[in-house]
This record gives C-alpha cells, structure tokens and sequence, in this order.
C-alpha cells in the first residue's frame, strides 16, 4: 500500500517475483520445506555418516534455486590393513583419506593413500578434466575406465579413455585444443597444397602454404601452423612489381630488379652535373615512392667580393651563396643568390666604404643626409635641450670621427628657499646652483650645492628654518641640551622626588617648539598607559573605527590610536579602569597620526562611590581643550585634584569627522587624611539619642565654604556641610591594639548585620589583642572586634 505525501509515493513501487519449481528430494536424507515462493528457503540433511556435498540451504530467486539441489553421499567400509603393514586414519566418511605403510623389510605395492568417493575407495589419483572439456567418468577404481570428451571447435589430444591399472592410469590425461578458422586467401594469392574454404576449421597443428601470381610478391611467411586456436603469424601479403623507372640524362641508373621492396640507385655521371632529387627509388606495391631525379649542370664559380665575404661558396645546382661586407662598408645589392642549372640567379652586390646612418637625435634634428667618406652632417637640439658632444660629425673610412652627441633636457628654475638665496642661474644639463640662508637665525636642511641632470636637480630644493628660543627650565627641574636649531631636541628632568608633568622632550620645529615646558609636581607620575607598563589597566569603549584604532590602542606615543566617529544611538566615550584608586593631577593627550584626526575639545567624568561626575572648576563642568594636529602632545594640569580609579572621556564632535585619541594620566597613590573630591571618609548622617551615627561616604563636591559627599549604600543619600563642622572620620584601620588607648573617643559597628552603619562611643576595657569594649554614646555597650573599630580622627582640606 503507498500513499502520497507532499508529493512524493511513501513507498517504493512494489514487483512481482516468480515462485519456484521443487527443488526435489535427496537420497538418504532429508528435506524441509515446502514454500518455495520468492524469497523463501528449503534445507537439506543427510542420514548419519552420509556426508552433504553442495549447499544445505537453497534460496527462490525469482523462480531459480540460487544454488543447485545438494546430495548425500554414502561412507566406505574400513578397509583394513594390508598384511605385514598398518593403515593411518579412522574417517572412512565421503572426501576422507586413509594412508598405508608397511612394516620394516617389507615394500608397498599400490597406492600409498586411497579416497572414500561415496561409499566407493578410489585406489587411481583423479586424473584431472581437460581445459575446454570434461570428463565423463569419476570412478577411479583399479579396471575402472574413465572417458574424456572435448568442447565444439576443440580436438582431442591423446587418448579418450585411460584405464586404471593397479593404481596407475594407463596414459596421461588428453588435452584439448582449439581448431583455427581459414581466413581465406590474400589478394593476388592462393593456397598451394589444396583448396581451403574460407571459414573452414582446422584441428591443431595443422600447416597452410600460400603462394602468390605472376607479378606479385610475397610479403610475410609463406606458411602458418595451427596452435591450439591461433595461427602463428598473420596471413602473408602479395604485392605487385614497379615498372622500369627509366635512364636520365648525364647519369645512369644502378638496380634491374623491380619487384616489391627493390631500390634502384641513380648517380651523375658528366663531369659539372648535379643529381636533383632523391638518388634511391624503392617499389612499394606497384609504385616507386619518389619521382625519378636529373642531373643538373653547375653554375661558374664566383669572382671575389672586393671589401666583403662570400660564404658557402659552392657552385653545384641548388646550393645558395650569400654575402657580407666588412666592418665600415655598406652592402649594395642582393643578400644571397642561387645555382639553378647552370646559371646564378641574381648579380654579386658590391661594399661601398660609407658610414652608418646616425639614426634619430631625440629631441633634435640632423642637418644632412650624406654618409659617404669625408662628408659632414651637423646637429641641433629642440627648444628646452642642449647638446651634450660635439655639433657636427665626419665620415672617415667608414666610421664617424666622434659620438653622436644626445640633446639633454634643461632644468627648471629650482626657487629659492623661504628665508635664503639662490646663488648661479645655469640650469643645463650637468650645470650647479648653490643655496644660503639669509642670517644666523636661520639652518639650511638639504643639500647646498645641487645638479641638474637631464631635467631633474640631483636634490630638492633645501629649506632655511628658523632657530626656537630658550625655553627655559621648570621650576624645581633642569633642562639639558642648549641646541635651539630646528629639528634639535631639548630634555627635562625634575629633581628628585618630584615627577614630570609634560613631555620629557621637546623638539624645534621651524622656530616653534614642539610642546610646551613641562611642570614639575609632587604628585605627577605616569600612570602606565603609555607602553602597557601598568597592567591593571583596561581601555575600553562602546564605538570604535575598527581592529586597528580599538580603545587598546589609546595609549601616548603608540602607533595606532583609538578612533570612532559620532553615532546617532551611541554616547561615545573613553573609558580608563585604573584598577585601583589614584589621586589624579594632569592628563596629555595627541591625536592619530595614521588617519591624521584628534579631538579639539573634550569633557571628564569620573566614578566616586556609587555615583559619577564631571570635572569641574569653580563649580563648572570644565571643557578642556585638546588638540590642534595629530602628533603634537598637549598636557592639563588639573586645577582641582580629584580621586578615583575610573575616568571616562568624552570628545566633543566638530560636524561628523571621525576623531582619535592617545592620552596618558598623571598622579599619585592618595593620602588618607587629605580631602579632594572622590575621597572615601566616614560622613555624618544623623544625631540621635545623644549619639552621632556615621557612614561610609564619597566626596562629591568641595569648595572654600562647604563640603558634599554620598553614602555608599546609595546615591540617592548625600548630604552638604560647612567645610568648619566635624562631620568626617578618616577611614584608618587600626593595625595593632596597642594603638587604642582607653577612653579613646571611637567609631564603631553598632549593629552586626549592618557593616556600613558606626556609632560614636568611647572605648571602656581593651581585651586580648582583638577586642575592646565600646560604650556608645546612646548608652549601649558591646563588644567590638579590632577592624570594626575607628578612631576619631579628622581630615585635612586641599592638602
């Protein structure tokens, strides 16, 4: 059953197959089975000691028994031993041997082995079936005959029955062979014994001679043998003869025989003739394969060629001369003549002794066409060129009496650099020019003397730079180097154990230096952007050009730079992970120098607690200016010191530009009693029950009156005092007991599930070298563990 499917029948379509015919019963066994439909089987079993020869499973194949019907084959009685010997071997079933042997000083006589050949002892070996025959008999007893019989087309060679006698057959085996087919006979040939048809069969070494008719000759062996099926050779061919390919004149002919394969030979034989053509004929079935040949007579030898060469100077018909003039004389005439029959075909030429014609002067003209000895021809160059040799030339014996000269391009006027002289005005070909700068106020870079050849200066016109100003020494610094020409560089160093804030090194370009004078401070380090030296960092952004110009890559002085372009979705920003928290003083920052864009102008943000903010001066969010090209390094110093340990940068976009960005940040590890935006301190939050409860807090806002801060647990909690009241705590853990005093006025964990949350007391009993007892101010007194505990110490403001 099928069904359709999307299409497609679920099954493949099904076939009829044929059942079988029985497969028949089996002698001294058994059959089981009796479905003999396609596909099905019927199996076969002997009786006890009868042996099955053949498949005992037979499988309907579409109506044929995959194998034929097997049969059961009956055992040999034990034969016994021989008197005076033993027999080897019990197995007296079908197919089995049994070997003899006699006794010492006694000899066999028969067969050493016999085979049980169902229920019957051969005592003859089997003497094998003939290859493209059979054997019409198994029975290899002694007196037994067995007969051999051969295939159609096939001969019997030897006897067709043997006889086993005392277990040895009375001649070999008989061998088949096959009978050879008579092809019939080759065209203007027959065969000379008798006639063959053609088809007709002929038994094994049987011979067939052929012969050819008049006229024509055999080509292959005269007689073919039969050889089990094949013929020795294939049959001969009969060729036919040439007739007589005649004399020819002045010569003669060697060779009177003209039958298949013959040569004749021709030679000259006058005295100034040559043969033309193929001097040997050879008859291939009737006709010569090649033209008869002539005798050609020679041509008069040549007379020698005044100032030249003749080459191969033979005079034979057919050969070609050809000549050459020597070094200096020009060739007139033919380049080459032929001998045909007795007559050149063309006149010697002649060597005129002239010179070569100069060719084209480029860029110029030549005045004159005569080459001949002593004649003169003059040259001239186009507008823009000059002659470079000699501006005229002469023929003598054949050669000019100089070089032909080349017109050789004029330079331009090189110019003059800004700020200096042009010193000589000849622009020809091989001509100089000079170059000086027009005071001491200014260096010459590039070469000062320059040449022109064929069009170009040897250099590029130099440029005089000015010189840059002393730019003076930071406070608390040196500089080193006095150099102050343009491209020179000048170092700075701070004095120990201040940090430079700025470029290590400057360099005069063109009358202004590169960078501004570094500042020194005491809190100045790099932090480790520039070189990957600090390995906590991370750099990262959400918008970026692509792999080269990724956030990594925004680190001072490296090769690529960190590049995006404004998005519409997207706030693009720089961010810096410190890894920890770092007071910081400056930033520098340069462009990228491979896309040649920077940022002009940019803002700062930075974490502080659980909240951001923006840099700000005087209360003001500060825009700081950036840069104005892409490799200059411009540095700010920030005016207000803040503390975090992350930084975000924000590029203020020009239109849509894509921008780039290197930076490094400056500053130092925080000092824990000093205030600046971003500090973490314990802060005041509430006055209650005659206590003071503080929590951990982040400076956000700080100015000459008042001071704001954040909780950690939220930015949502912030509180703002006066700069005068008491309402920070240093966050100073306490490393050793011995450091708390008793009576100490103290911070400390009021409530254990509440770790953010202090409360002032006074310290009552110190224990141990880890807890103290604390009262607190709401009259509740507990144990405290010695990292739970601060002292009450105030900060400094602006330090």
């Amino acid at each position: 059953m099928q069904e359709c499917d999307n299409g497609r029948w679920t099954n493949d379509r099904p076939q009829c197959k044929a059942s079988c015919r029985s497969s028949g019963g089996i002698a001294r066994g058994k059959k089981t089975g009796s479905n003999y439909g396609h596909g099905k089987t019927v199996r076969y079993d002997c009786d006890a000691e009868y042996t099955l020869e053949g498949k005992n499973i037979l499988t309907c194949d579409d109506g044929k028994w995959n194998y034929d019907s097997p049969k059961c084959r009956a055992p040999c009685r034990d034969p016994g031993p021989p008197i005076n010997g033993t027999i080897q071997g019990d197995n007296f079933r079908h197919n089995s041997w049994v070997t003899f042997s006699c006794d010492r000083n006694y000899q066999r006589d028969g067969n050493e082995r016999i085979k049980c050949n169902d229920g019957t002892w051969t005592v003859c070996t089997d003497p094998g079936k003939p290859t493209n025959g059979k054997r019409l008999d198994d029975n290899f007893q002694n007196g037994k005959t067995v007969t051999f019989k051969c295939n159609a087309n096939y001969d019997l060679l030897g006897n067709h029955s043997i006889r086993c006698n005392g277990g040895v057959w009375s001649s070999d085996a008989p061998k088949c062979k096959g009978q050879c087919t008579f092809s019939g006979n080759p065209g203007n040939g027959y065969t000379t014994k008798r006639f063959f048809g053609r088809g007709e069969k002929l038994i094994h070494g049987s011979s067939v001679e052929y012969a050819c008719d008049v006229s024509y000759t055999l080509t292959g062996s005269n007689i073919l043998h039969c050889d089990d099926g094949s013929w020795s050779t294939s049959v001969p061919s009969c060729k036919a003869s040439c007739d007589d390919p005649g004399l020819i004149g002045h010569g003669r002919k060697a060779g009177n025989a003209f039958s298949h394969g013959k040569i004749v030979t021709y030679e000259c034989t006058t005295p100034g003739y040559s043969l033309e053509g193929n001097p040997q004929l050879t008859c291939n079935n009737g006709n010569w394969d090649s033209d008869r040949p002539k005798c050609k007579a020679s041509c008069d030898p040549l007379p020698a060629l005044s100032n030249g060469k003749i080459h191969k100077n033979h005079i034979n018909h057919g050969s070609l001369v050809s000549f050459s003039c020597n070094q200096g004389f020009q060739h007139k005439g033919v380049r080459q003549i032929m001998c045909i029959d007795g007559k050149w075909n063309g006149s010697s030429p002649t060597c005129k002794g002239t010179c070569k014609n100069p060719g084209q002067l480029v860029n110029g003209q030549i005045r004159g066409d005569d080459y001949s000895y002593d004649a003169t021809i003059d040259f001239q160059c186009n507008s823009g060129y000059d002659l470079n040799g000699s501006g005229s030339v002469t023929c003598v014996k054949g050669v000019w009496n100089s070089q032909i000269p080349a017109c050789k391009k004029r330079c331009q006027d090189p110019g003059k650099p800004a700020n200096g002289w042009l010193l000589g005005n000849n622009y020809s070909h091989g001509g100089t020019v000079q170059f000086r700068c027009k005071d001491w106020t200014f260096d010459l870079f590039g070469a000062s003397r320059i040449t022109c050849i064929e069009g170009e200066w040897s250099h590029p016109t130099p440029s005089c730079e000015a010189r840059c100003g002393d730019p003076g020494r930071p406070d608390n610094g040196i500089k080193e180097g006095d150099d102050y020409r343009s491209r020179a560089n000048v170092t700075f160093r701070c004095n120990p154990p201040l940090e430079l804030i700025g470029s290590h090194v400057i360099s005069c370009q063109e009358g202004k230096w590169s960078a501004s004078r570094p500042t020194c401070s005491s809190c100045a380090r790099p932090l480790g952007l520039q070189g990957i030296t600090n390995q906590d960092i991370r750099i990262t952004s959400p918008a970026y050009l692509n792999f080269n110009y990724r956030p990594s890559s925004a680190r001072l002085n490296g090769h690529f730079a960190w590049c995006a372009s404004k998005q519409a979705n997207i706030l693009t920003y720089l961010q810096i992970d410190l890894g920890k928290a770092y007071k910081l003083t400056a930033i520098a920052t340069q462009g990228g120098t491979v896309l040649d864009k920077w940022v002009k102008r940019y803002r700062i943000s930075f974490k502080t607690g659980p909240t951001n903010v923006f840099y700000s001066e005087s209360g003001l969010t500060k825009d700081i200016d950036g840069n104005k090209d892409a490799s200059s390094l411009v540095e700010y110093k920030f005016k207000e010191p803040f503390i975090t340990s992350t930084v975000w940068i924000y590029p203020l976009f020009v239109g849509t530009d894509p921008i780039c960005m290197r930076t490094e940040l400056y500053g130092c590890d925080p000092t824990p009693d000093c205030v600046h935006v971003g500090s973490m301190f314990w802060g005041l939050w509430t006055n209650r029950d005659r206590s003071l409860d503080y929590y951990k807090a982040y400076i956000t806002k700080l100015n000459d009156t008042h001071v704001d801060f954040v909780l950690e647990i939220s930015k949502q909690l912030t509180r703002s005092y006066r700069r005068t009241e008491p309402v920070l705590i240093i966050d100073d853990n306490i490393s050793e007991i011995k450091n708390v005093a008793r009576n100490a006025p103290v911070i400390a964990q009021h409530k254990s599930y509440i770790p953010e949350w202090y409360r002032t007391g006074t310290v009552m009993r110190i224990w141990g070298t880890s807890f103290v007892t604390v009262k607190f101010d709401d009259g509740v007194t507990k144990w405290v563990r010695l990292p739970n505990l601060r002292l009450v110490k105030r900060p400094r403001f602006l330090c």
